[in-house]
């Protein structure tokens, strides 16, 4: 193992680990993140280095995929993608959308924001997972597309709002489009309100996933859902601005909105016939549509 520390003197993260192993399960390590190489001398693809990024106190976890390998001496051009997920799941919910997007050479940071992962942050509202999300859209080079999934939906605008330059495409999948004032509580339709309300019972700070949600899920922090956004409207700017809907399920409290953007020249919508959980019951789809904004 090769261990160095790397200062960061603008980063509010103290310094960088940079770790080399040969595990390749996925750290739990609050704040880790994998970055797996592909070079000449490797054009099999498969993959003997990865470099481990310990972020040592940092307040969420960013999942970056490999980019693959690419056949000419060339910079690959790509595009980072930052995904965003619903309530009371992490990054991994875009697992299978992640495996497409960086097979198509681009390159992907799926977000778990703060008290979603292994660590509980029962205080965390809706200003600290905006902060958590404009931190790594400041920190790439690149020109980003922002993905978010339903609750995710609140962060992308607000980070959207903050740092607008840097972003080619917005991309709401089943999820809230916020004005200024808004919330998820006010959004949302009597029957999540009564989930919230339920889910909250024990502490009244998080709500426990629904039974029917995957193990991995986490309480989310209820002040997420019931803090008001405060949005300048700058990210009305970003040239392209896209919804996805899902139409297979009951319930939805966002078919009138996806009514309404449908009609809206400033936007490009799509309906795809599945569950709420779009990445995960169709994830070519979306991979598709994610790569038209590419």
């Amino acid at each position: 193992m090769i261990a160095a520390i790397l200062p960061m003197a603008s980063d509010p993260v103290p310094a960088l680990c940079l770790q080399r192993t040969n595990d390749r399960r996925s750290s739990r390590h609050l704040g880790s993140f994998f970055m797996r190489f592909r070079g000449e001398s490797n054009p099999s693809g498969a993959l003997p280095v990865e470099l481990r990024l310990d972020l040592a106190f940092a307040p969420f976890v960013i999942e970056p995929r490999c980019i693959p390998y690419c056949q000419t001496n060339d910079r690959c051009q790509m595009t980072t993608f930052i995904l965003i997920p619903g309530g009371w799941r992490g990054g991994w919910t875009f697992d299978p959308v992640a495996d497409l997007l960086t097979a198509s050479g681009h390159k992907v940071l799926a977000l778990t924001l703060p008290g979603l992962g292994d660590v509980p942050a029962p205080a965390a509202n809706l200003s600290s997972h905006i902060e958590a999300a404009v931190q790594v859209a400041e920190d790439c080079a690149d020109e980003l597309i922002l993905v978010g999934h339903s609750y995710g939906g609140m962060v992308v605008s607000g980070v959207a709002d903050r740092a607008r330059a840097k972003i080619r495409a917005l991309v709401y999948v089943d999820a809230y489009v916020p004005e200024t004032g808004e919330s998820v509580w006010s959004l949302t339709s009597p029957d999540f309100r009564d989930i919230f309300i339920a889910g909250s019972q024990a502490d009244g700070l998080t709500c426990v996933p629904p039974s029917n949600r995957e193990p991995r899920c986490r309480p989310h922090p209820m002040a997420t859902f019931l803090q008001a956004i405060i949005l300048t409207g700058q990210w009305r700017d970003v040239p392209r601005k896209v919804y996805v809907g899902a139409h297979g399920w009951e319930g939805s409290p966002f078919r009138d909105l996806h009514e309404r953007l449908s009609n809206d020249p400033d936007w490009q919508t799509y309906a795809l016939n599945c569950g709420h959980n779009v990445p995960q019951l169709e994830p070519e789809a979306l991979a598709e549509i994610l790569l038209k904004q590419a």
